[in-house]
């Protein structure tokens, strides 16, 4: 019989501002091994497919005060064209922290 090795999956809310987060942290080489340096927006063709579908999601929106969360957004190649569309994502949030200067205290080192 073949085991295959599985890890905790444990979520967290923040009950103030709604911010949801893994709390069990993996070693990056456990989670993608040696060499790994994808990034979609480097490849054309998914990329293509990133715009089509934000196109898609924002022609059967309705405007004004909209939010989008990509779970493992990679670069955040999707979330730009929300981003550019107005929209409130992981983007323009970044965006304003570092315009801010805004130094997040953790509770335990991230490496």
């Amino acid at each position: 019989m073949h085991l295959i090795k599985t890890y905790p999956l444990r979520l967290a809310v923040c009950n103030s501002c709604r911010l949801v987060q893994l709390l069990d942290i993996l070693d990056s080489k456990t989670l993608f091994g040696t060499g790994y340096s994808f990034y979609s927006s480097a490849s054309a063709p998914l990329s293509e497919y990133h715009k089509r579908y934000a196109d898609d999601v924002l022609r059967i929106s309705d405007s004004g005060g909209k939010f989008v969360v990509e779970i493992g957004c990679n670069d955040g190649d999707m979330l730009r064209h929300f981003d550019v569309a107005g929209w409130t994502t992981f983007v323009s949030i970044l965006r304003m922290v570092l315009l801010r200067s805004y130094q997040p205290t953790w509770s335990r080192r991230i490496e």
